[in-house]
């Protein structure tokens, strides 16, 4: 009886050991989800307004650098630079929740957070945070950074939206284009109409895909097109529009001249230039 009891009390012990071991090495973060989503406190509030904007290190090394581009739609831009050179970007959604910049993905998962030490209108300095490592802690506001290349490195953000341009001749006649951008992150879905009229021909299509853009390049992928025609009123058989074919798949490469939220030029394979201006 003795010894039963005995091994009980070892049994129990050691249990009790695994127990507290266990939840002494857990790293990770309880997250409560129905506090982080609650409307913003008067200072988080503070803190969201002094955070938007373009951050570059305080300090530049010669190797690598971390920058950082917050948006007031609530999108965060990461670029990781190498001697000078992107080396990485990546797109998050963000909030503020208890003096933590938290970072989610397109599906509004959590992907983690730093912890902000001290964020003023012209500075701001993350704490260490063992879901993101960055090689920049300390940063400073800029108005721009990259030189000539910071426009470019925001055109992912700023292309997303609803983009259309005025009939280019007559009431009668007219080439119109529109692009519905979808920001999913890196890449995104992309609708594409685009409508041709003269005097007695009416021809258009409707497209799908996606597009990726890197740098001023935007790579569009269209896996569905459907293309009509009308001659004098009449519906005609029609397979083909520019180098669009009806029913087929296709890749097309734009070059963005300029995109500042409101006006955007794409350039394409032929050098042809069209601007366009964003829908509300």
């Amino acid at each position: 009886m003795k010894i039963l009891k005995l091994l009980s009390m070892l049994f129990l012990a050691t249990a009790l050991s695994f127990s507290v071991s266990s939840c002494g090495n857990d790293d990770e973060e309880t997250v409560d989800y129905e506090k982080e989503y609650r409307e913003n406190t008067v200072a988080e509030k503070e803190m969201l307004s002094l955070i938007l904007g373009d951050w570059m290190p305080d300090v530049e090394d010669s190797g690598y650098n971390n920058y950082w581009s917050f948006k007031d739609n609530g999108v965060a831009v990461y670029y990781e630079y190498f001697n000078g050179k992107i080396r990485e970007t990546r797109y998050y959604t963000f909030r503020i929740y208890s003096d933590k910049l938290n970072l989610y993905d397109d599906n509004g998962n959590r992907k983690g957070y730093l912890p902000i030490k001290s964020l003023t209108k012209e500075s701001l300095i993350f704490g260490y945070s063992p879901y993101l490592y960055l090689h920049t802690e300390k940063y400073k506001k800029v108005s721009s950074f990259g030189g000539s290349s910071s426009s470019v490195s925001d055109y992912p953000t700023l292309i997303v939206g609803h983009w259309t341009d005025s009939p280019t001749s007559s009431v009668s006649s007219w080439d119109t284009q529109d692009f519905q951008f979808d920001y999913l992150g890196k890449k995104g879905d992309v609708y594409f109409m685009w409508s041709v009229k003269n005097s007695s021909t009416d021809s258009g299509l409707d497209a799908r895909g996606t597009y990726t853009i890197n740098g001023s390049t935007l790579t569009v992928k269209y896996s569905y097109v459907s293309i009509f025609k009308y001659v004098d009123g009449e519906m005609v058989d029609a397979s083909s529009l520019g180098d669009f074919r009806s029913g087929k798949s296709i890749t097309l490469t734009y070059t963005i001249e300029s995109c500042d939220g409101k006006t955007l030029v794409l350039k394409d394979k032929d050098g042809k230039t069209r601007t366009l201006r964003k829908s509300e």
